[in-house]
């Protein structure tokens, strides 16, 4: 009798390939689900876009909004400046010119004793 050989499970090529692709292919199931899944991805990233796009409309809008606030102040305190402060400052500027130093000195000599009364009451 000869000798027997042990016997050795060889694996063919195509069979280690049917194997690998059994071993790597996704279940239905999963795949529905990866399926699933890239659409909810889609989907949300559509409704992130539209409110990138929205807050970017409103930034703007705000911005311009400011812009034309500022605008608009400029205006007023130009205005203001032109029809108040400067008649007032020349107005200021004129009596003072009219003004003699000996009138200012003795003004000036009259609000200090005026002063000085009132704080010696006080005491």
């Amino acid at each position: 009798m000869e000798p027997t050989r042990p016997v050795t499970r060889s694996l063919s090529t195509t069979s280690l390939r049917k194997t690998s692709d059994w071993l790597s292919h996704k279940p239905y199931v999963q795949l529905l689900v990866d399926k699933e899944s890239r659409e909810m991805s889609a989907m949300t990233q559509s409704v992130l876009d539209t409110e990138n796009i929205y807050n970017q409309i409103v930034d703007d809008y705000v911005k311009q909004a400011e812009q034309a606030e500022q605008c608009r102040n400029e205006i007023q305190h130009k205005r203001w400046t032109e029809r108040v402060a400067d008649p007032l400052q020349k107005a200021i500027e004129n009596y003072i010119d009219n003004q003699s130093s000996e009138d200012i000195e003795k003004r000036r000599r009259r609000l200090l004793a005026q002063y000085l009364r009132y704080c010696n009451k006080k005491v």
